[in-house]
């Protein structure tokens, strides 16, 4: 696993992240996925066929990215889910297939969970309420027996928009219609985060936001002014958030041991002084890389008005046409 797709893993494996990915993405942000109601569940997903003896079954194994059993009330009634995050950060054209997958396999274990219990009561001889039938015997699993459901949530943040297949439909080979009406079909969940509209954004709770925020407009100074640096929504910033922003942008942030979060704009601003004190301005393009005049250049070209950007940077006329390195303008 890339450094990308580990951090996001680290971000999303957190409670309240995971919850409000949800919660935004299935229930048009209405808080029905609680943080306190999501347990842990093991992403290996390892299934034998049903009706083999495990001696004769060969065992089929995936590992997801994160499992969690959750409890929802949804019309005045409570009811189990497990849901499924797959963090992506690069397109994957076989995503519906893989997908897919990985919830036919978690089905495929509640059924044989379901089976090897019936099995064990047959066995000790427990009593059952009704008579089971031959064919509930033969399948093992019982005419009243329930599954629960499987939702996985691709969360993706590359900064290219999604142009995969979002469902198995989308990937079958041109063919009759009436053929195509009668094949599976399995319809992907994407979460594209960083082409979410600015209001779907405004819903994330901090983290989702935070990161989403950074990552949309880090290649435009002069929306990445006004999205970041001038949010009060970044005063906290979680370490986990922080280590994605790095991951997927060129941003370099001094973090303080044994602290939680940090104050990004006071960052920004730590990391501007530092260019200044060295001769050079590293704090608004590709993580402040570039030299001096080519930040700033990047800044008049992007059309901020170089008396705002002379303000932000305490600077006087003089000091700002020093460092772009152009000779001041004669009164």
């Amino acid at each position: 696993m890339g450094k990308k797709d580990a951090s996001m893993k680290a971000l999303l494996s957190k409670n309240e992240v995971f919850a409000d990915a949800c919660n935004q993405y299935f229930f048009h942000g209405e808080k029905v996925v609680k943080p306190e109601s999501l347990k842990e569940l093991d992403p290996t997903e390892i299934v034998l066929p049903f009706g083999k003896e495990e001696k004769e079954a060969v065992a089929n194994q995936k590992y997801r990215d994160i499992l969690k059993l959750c409890t929802i009330k949804t019309d005045a009634k409570y009811t189990y889910c497990i849901f499924g995050i797959e963090s992506q950060s690069n397109v994957h054209y076989a995503m519906p297939v893989r997908n897919f997958l990985y919830d036919a396999m978690q089905l495929t274990k509640q059924v044989s969970e379901i089976v090897r219990k019936h099995k064990e009561q047959r066995k000790s001889k427990v009593k059952t309420k009704e008579e089971i039938s031959s064919d509930e015997y033969l399948s093992g699993f019982y005419k009243t027996d329930k599954l629960i459901p499987v939702l996985t949530l691709v969360v993706y943040l590359g900064t290219d928009a999604w142009d995969g297949p979002t469902s198995l439909r989308e990937m079958y080979t041109e063919t009759d219609e009436i053929v195509l009406q009668h094949v599976a079909d399995y319809k992907m969940n994407l979460l594209d985060l960083t082409h979410c509209d600015d209001e779907e954004i405004a819903r994330f709770c901090n983290d989702l936001f935070q990161v989403t925020t950074f990552v949309k407009y880090s290649e435009s100074i002069k929306e990445f002014w006004e999205s970041v640096v001038k949010k009060e929504r970044f005063s906290h910033v979680s370490r986990e958030a922080i280590d994605v922003v790095q991951s997927f942008t060129n941003y370099r942030f001094k973090v303080e041991e044994g602290k939680e979060d940090e104050d990004m704009c006071q960052a920004l601003t730590d990391l501007i002084e530092e260019g200044r004190a060295e001769g050079r301005v590293e704090g608004l393009e590709q993580g402040l890389q570039q030299a001096t005049q080519t930040i700033l250049q990047k800044f008049l070209d992007a059309g901020m008005d170089e008396k705002e950007m002379q303000r932000m940077l305490s600077v006087t006329p003089e000091e700002f046409d020093k460092m772009l390195q152009r000779e001041p303008v004669e009164a």
